[in-house]
């Protein structure tokens, strides 16, 4: 926002019930709008009240729908059950009280509008991107035999490891190398499967900032592979990175991509969801397409699709 001449104030709630009463008697100013930003849906209802007060538009960036996290990704509730209607309802109501609901895949829009009943009219796309200050582009260079396949994530089962995990095992090329990088629900029945492989290394945890190294350092990247709904609505934070770093993508074919894209992938190659051998062929025909050639193809389809630049002119949209 800065980038394009917009002032932004930074408000932080102690109480996000009391948030509407909070702002009146903070040194905010003369504002034009309220961007209610990611995760943050229990700040929505006294951001609307603030902004009614001012007669201001009222930006919502969620990322992700608590209802659509704690029911079918969590399970926390089962989907016919009276707390997942009433959260469902909740979020529902929330959700009408923005002005403009930011959504980072055109899938995602839909679930707005079909599930949270969110007008068509108020929804924009705005892919996630990277951080381009840390994850930059660097040509492969070949210097070694081994070919080296990345993973890092929370280990959730959205990511799908149980395919990954199985793709390992099933893998004849000894030549491939997989690094799995993280913690979390299902990380221990990954390293049973893996148990006594000499080709897969895990690690626990690494700094924010070498994420770029480990990625400059493979060849492929992995993306998701779960068969659930949301997986595939969304596009992982790891594919928009290893994708601006210039490393190949291996990931679920999904319409939430460009369908440009999803026709002609370059610097992507599609699995099938839940499907380990799908992983695995994917892998085969990237290896036979060369590491080289595809850190050019990554790099452009990133900054085609992705970039910043992508960002700022979608956001000179929802600013206008």
């Amino acid at each position: 926002m800065s980038n394009l001449g917009v002032s932004v104030v930074d408000f932080k709630p102690r109480l996000s019930v009391f948030g509407h009463i909070e702002a009146s008697f903070a040194s905010i100013g003369d504002v034009d709008a309220i961007w209610v930003p990611c995760f943050r849906q229990r700040d929505l209802a006294s951001a609307s009240k603030w902004a009614k007060r001012k007669n201001i538009p009222l930006v919502f960036d969620p990322l992700i729908s608590t209802f659509d996290k704690q029911v079918f990704e969590r399970k926390k509730f089962l989907p016919t059950s009276p707390a997942a209607k009433k959260l469902l309802e909740w979020e529902t109501r929330l959700f009408q009280k923005a002005d403009v609901i930011i959504a980072d895949t055109e899938l995602h829009a839909r679930y707005y509008e079909e599930t949270l009943g969110v007008d068509p009219c108020k929804t924009q796309v705005i892919p996630v991107s990277s951080d381009e200050n840390i994850f930059t582009f660097k040509k492969y260079s070949k210097d070694r035999s081994e070919f080296r396949i990345l993973f890092y994530g929370n280990y959730l089962e959205l990511h799908g490891i149980d395919v990954i995990a199985q793709a390992i095992v099933e893998n004849k090329n000894d030549s491939i190398h997989w690094t799995l990088i993280g913690d979390g629900p299902t990380r221990k029945a990954a390293e049973e499967k893996c148990k006594g492989l000499h080709n897969i290394e895990f690690i626990d945890w690494v700094e924010y900032e070498e994420l770029p190294k480990l990625i400059h350092d493979s060849n492929i990247v992995l993306g998701i592979f779960d068969t659930g709904n949301k997986a595939s609505r969304v596009i992982p934070n790891k594919v928009y990175q290893a994708l601006a770093c210039g490393r190949s993508v291996v990931t679920l074919q999904s319409l939430a991509y460009p369908s440009e894209l999803v026709k002609n992938p370059t610097g992507i190659y599609w699995s099938q969801a839940g499907d380990p051998s799908s992983l695995l062929d994917a892998v085969e025909r990237a290896i036979a397409h060369g590491s080289e050639s595809d850190s050019q193809y990554a790099r452009a389809a990133y900054e085609k699709y992705f970039s910043n630049a992508v960002v700022n002119e979608s956001l000179k949209k929802v600013l206008s």
